[in-house]
């Protein structure tokens, strides 16, 4: 369960290359009780941590342009099968290109290819590195389960759809199912609860290989080196221990929180994707994994901050590097109330980059001057008071849409 408040923010052009791509070091519910069903044993991760990617051409590239552009046009005059052929044909050019899988997948579930829809769509959710990618892939895929009378799986994929970005169009879907699972995201700081619990780590991760789509699935319980700080240096109660592990498959892996408490062990899930053989490289440092007191009265909360990016290689028409990346600095308080199990806010971005970078071996008399480098950058002041409020500052002029719903004050109440 990956819980990212997105923030839409207006482009701004500015001159000048960005100094930073993104972090420092590379890396990126349903409850299942302790005594779940024996599964097989998870296998080890991989060993390399940078897996090999497909390298894609500038010819290929502009074929893939093309053919993108050519099924968005298909698929908006209602020619489905015409545009599955397009998106088709632009993921032979770029394979394992989210963008074009999501699309794909949306285009076979209007023709009622359901098969196919999910096939692909499932593959753009793996995937997908940006988060408002990922949270449409989520909701394409919420569409198809109820399609197919899975009204559990439909809900789950529109929660965690909502996770990634606040959206009224899924929260209405959702709310058509399930009332009390929407009203969850009436606020956006709302904690939502983990996963658990468990008595290990190794049962989490029998849980979860059990239940993978992909083939190559794998669970690692011991802390993960690549992603920074990896657990809680001081213990405090009710935080017994609290590290970074991560799962994945063939295409890609997912880095979690776990978290133990005298209950047993609770995980966020996905709070980054640390690695992916999609065609955008991603970029996580954890910071920090901290108990804080920030409610007065409550126990103790746990902290995790986190620096995580993405960058993507292309061409523009005139075979000039376009450098796609974005950053950002978030973090996420998790806390126990009446209930005992732990929940954390959604991920709160203190500072926001997103650029394009314009880059060329030598100059193109037929191409014109090279374009200005693009740069965006919103900074948020978060601050909280000791009876559990929350109150975030910033120029809402910056935001659009749903996410103007951040600024403000928001009481922390952790259930």
């Amino acid at each position: 369960m990956r819980l990212t408040i997105v923030m839409v923010l207006l482009v701004v052009a500015c001159k000048g290359k960005a100094a930073d791509h993104g972090p420092s070091a590379a890396a990126k519910s349903t409850n299942v009780a302790a005594d779940a069903a024996p599964a097989p044993v998870a296998k080890a991760p991989p060993k390399s941590t940078k897996p090999a990617r497909p390298q894609t051409s500038k010819a290929q590239y502009a074929v893939y342009r093309k053919a993108l552009a050519d099924g968005r046009k298909r698929e908006q005059a209602g020619d489905h099968a015409g545009a599955m052929t397009s998106f088709r044909a632009a993921l032979d050019a770029n394979p394992n290109d989210a963008t074009a899988l999501t699309e794909l997948g949306w285009a076979a579930y209007n023709g009622k290819d359901l098969d196919a829809a999910e096939t692909a769509t499932r593959r753009g959710v793996t995937l997908a590195a940006k988060p408002n990618v990922k949270a449409a892939a989520l909701y394409n895929l919420g569409r198809i389960e109820e399609d197919r009378g899975h009204k559990d799986k439909a809900i789950a994929a529109y929660a965690q759809s909502l996770d990634l970005r606040p959206n009224q169009t899924v929260h209405d879907r959702l709310a058509g199912l399930d009332a009390a699972a929407a009203a969850l995201y009436d606020d956006v700081l709302t904690p939502k609860p983990l996963r658990g619990p468990f008595a290990s780590l190794d049962l989490y991760c029998k849980a979860v290989t059990a239940a993978a789509q992909e083939e190559g699935a794998w669970c690692a319980a011991e802390p993960r080196e690549e992603t920074g700080v990896v657990a809680l240096s001081s213990p405090k109660p009710p935080w017994l221990a609290a590290k970074v592990i991560a799962s994945g498959d063939d295409l890609g892996a997912d880095c979690h929180l776990a978290v133990q408490t005298k209950v047993g062990w609770f995980v966020l899930e996905g709070f980054a994707q640390c690695e992916n053989m999609g065609t955008q490289r991603m970029d996580v440092e954890v910071k920090e994994i901290a108990a804080v007191d920030l409610v007065a009265g409550d126990p103790l909360e746990l902290r995790l901050r986190v620096v995580a990016g993405s960058h993507h290689n292309g061409w523009d028409d005139h075979d000039r590097r376009e450098i796609e990346w974005d950053s950002n600095d978030w973090f996420t308080v998790c806390g126990i109330g009446a209930s005992g199990v732990p929940s954390c806010t959604p991920e709160i971005v203190t500072n926001s980059e997103t650029g394009v970078d314009h880059e060329e071996d030598e100059p193109n008399p037929d191409a014109g001057p090279l374009p200005a480098n693009e740069h965006t950058q919103v900074t948020l002041d978060v601050s909280f008071t000791k009876d559990g409020a929350v109150t975030i500052k910033g120029d809402e002029k910056q935001l659009q849409g749903e996410a103007k719903k951040l600024l403000g004050t928001h009481k922390l109440r952790f259930p």
